[in-house]
């Protein structure tokens, strides 16, 4: 009878034991580097961040790189008009102090935050991709004259398989979704990018400071 009741100990002990396991599971490296509170169920809403269907931590800020050396990069760059990487609009959240590069005095720094509102532009790219975050940043803020709650329209290109910013000349001041600028930029881009598109606003870019590019990308046409 005694050696009975010690065998159902002994069951009932490994019952237990193997439910104290079972909740006791090692965490996923992505579930030990993320709060507990910050985790997202697969198909919520991935522009607060959480997890795509592949387990990964989607950020919901967006960062590019600021490739501070293309001075002139803006809305139009390369000879003939370098494809878009993102182009969206937004709205100016923060941007905060400068801080100058003490190492190699190249450029000075001065990082900004906006909110992504509309994105009229997006490919995918070799070494990153737009997971439609809800936020952007970079560090290209310095020398700008935005405010909180500015309307932009900032434009990223593709440098080394990822997006970049060439500076504060690809992001423009707008006064709201009927800007000319906005309507300028929405036909070049509906029309698969072709610089002829753009020959009717000449005049606009041209005010702007632009005039250069673009009569760089037309001159390619002839």
């Amino acid at each position: 009878m005694k050696k009975i009741n010690l065998i159902l100990l002994l069951i009932l002990m490994g019952v237990l034991l193997a439910c104290v396991n079972q909740d006791q599971k090692p965490k996923s490296k992505v579930q030990e580097l993320i709060p507990k509170e910050i985790i997202k169920q697969k198909g919520e809403d991935l522009n607060r961040g959480g997890l795509d269907d592949s387990g990964n931590w989607i950020d919901p800020t967006f960062r590019v790189k600021y490739t501070y050396w293309q001075k002139d990069g803006g809305p139009f760059m390369g000879l003939c008009g370098d494809q878009y990487a993102l182009v969206f609009l937004g709205t100016i959240k923060e941007i905060k102090k400068k801080i100058r590069d003490k190492k190699t005095g190249s450029y000075t720094s001065q990082r900004g935050f906006l909110n992504i509102d509309r994105v009229l532009f997006q490919r995918d790219l070799k070494k990153e991709k737009f997971n439609k975050q809800s936020y952007f940043t970079s560090d290209c803020f310095y020398k700008t004259k935005f405010n909180k709650g500015d309307k932009v329209l900032v434009f990223c290109y593709e440098y080394e398989g990822g997006y970049s910013i060439p500076g504060p000349r690809a992001i423009l001041n707008l006064e709201g979704e009927n800007d000319p600028v906005l309507k300028s930029i929405e036909s070049y881009i509906e029309s698969g990018q072709k610089a002829i598109t753009l020959r009717p606003s000449i005049d606009l870019w041209e005010k702007l400071g632009y005039e250069k590019e673009l009569n760089q990308m037309l001159d390619c046409l002839n």
